[in-house]
């Protein structure tokens, strides 16, 4: 049986080779190969820039799927949907997004079998996003709702939060994370409890922030704020952001705040093991995200041992502990967990024993063991 996949991620093409910089890997596709005989995904093409070119390189290409594009201003998106749906045997609709929704439209039209993957809230995401996107929040918001309610088959990455953000009344299951983890060895942890306990007072705290520059919801502004009531108590801290886009208004906040000389931008890595070795090389983790569908990167830094907060915000509560949860916006709150754990190295080891463990459950035989029996149930469910 033939899978085909929708949703709105961008992709490069150059001489019928296929690029992604948005975290999109052969190992995010493997994970439905091994349930069917084909993948096709639908998504955007992306026009090739001087901006983005870069991505051109062997380590974004993706080789394991058939891609079908539509433009990225989606003119032609509804005729691309359309057909790819006739020419498939089962369809994965990945929300939010508007080839998703279009999608199961065609699907319930069609009469063709299909699930719904819910991954985020589109009301929060639109709503911090930009004054035009507090227009498009709500109408979409109910769109989606609408469209999840009425499936037959749906997927939640998270445990409870976007179940009750998205409710449907047909067949369901949570904790179908979007994260699969490598096996985790002991050896992780105990690597980290050794780095904790020979870090000397002098030695650069390195804090980290994972997620995209070019959006407002997360939480680079907050992190910012945090680090101008550390800088006087620790004058070695360093924050490294880590996403794509342009750090160009976050360094005229941190110049404005006066904290530009602790801030450092690292670009951008593809997923797996180099967003690991950069995990490493960080103290605490920090997700000071507005909104939030489950927080890969929290899941991904847990499973390395990291000290981890993060906001109360979307699928964050599923993950961590109450006492590493903070209130959004609030960065006096967030640095004083940061304080709290920098004066404590046992404050450190327990927040990253507990956190390696609790991650344990995201490891991939046990994810991808949900996702199968669920697609198998899908498939044969209609």
């Amino acid at each position: 049986m033939n899978v085909t996949f929708f949703y709105d991620i961008r992709f490069l093409v150059r001489k019928k080779k296929i690029y992604s910089h948005y975290g999109v890997t052969n190992s995010l596709f493997d994970r439905y190969l091994d349930i069917f005989d084909e993948f096709i995904y639908v998504g955007r093409r992306e026009r090739i820039t001087s901006k983005n070119k870069e991505f051109i390189h062997d380590k974004y290409q993706v080789t394991n799927i058939s891609l079908v594009t539509f433009k990225s201003n989606y003119s032609n998106v509804y005729t691309v949907v359309k057909k790819a749906v006739s020419n498939s045997e089962f369809c994965i609709c990945r929300l939010p997004s508007i080839a998703g929704v279009i999608a199961c439209f065609e699907c319930r039209r069609q009469g063709k079998p299909y699930a719904i993957e819910v991954v985020g809230n589109i009301l929060e995401a639109l709503w911090y996003h930009s004054n035009k996107g507090k227009i498009f929040a709500l109408p979409i918001h109910l769109i989606m709702k609408y469209t999840v309610w009425n499936s037959k088959n749906v997927a939640y990455i998270t445990e409870g939060y976007l179940q009750k953000c998205y409710p449907t009344k047909g067949f369901s299951r949570g904790g179908i994370a979007n994260v699969s983890l490598p096996k985790l060895d002991k050896s992780i942890l105990n690597n980290r409890i050794h780095k904790i306990n020979e870090k000397l007072e002098q030695d650069l705290i390195h804090i980290g922030l994972i997620g995209s520059l070019d959006v407002n919801y997360k939480g680079h502004d907050t992190a910012l704020k945090a680090i101008v009531e550390l800088k006087n108590k620790f004058p070695n801290i360093k924050l490294h952001f880590l996403g794509q886009g342009s750090y160009q208004r976050w360094e005229e906040m941190a110049n404005e705040l006066g904290v530009l000389e602790y801030v450092i931008y690292d670009g951008s890595l593809p997923g797996g093991q180099p967003i690991y070795d950069w995990l490493d090389q960080i103290d605490i983790y920090i997700q000071p995200s507005i909104t939030e569908g489950h927080g890969r990167a929290v899941v991904e830094a847990m499973s390395r041992g990291c000290v981890v907060f993060a906001a109360k915000t979307g699928g964050l509560v599923d993950s961590l502990d109450a006492k590493y949860l903070f209130s959004k916006r609030n960065y006096k709150q967030l640095a004083n967990l940061i304080e709290y754990a920098i004066r404590d190295k046992e404050y450190q080891i327990s927040a990253a024993t507990k956190n390696f463990h609790k991650a344990k459950k995201y490891e991939a035989h046990r994810i991808e063991q949900l996702r199968k029996k669920f697609y198998w149930i899908a498939a044969h469910n209609g």
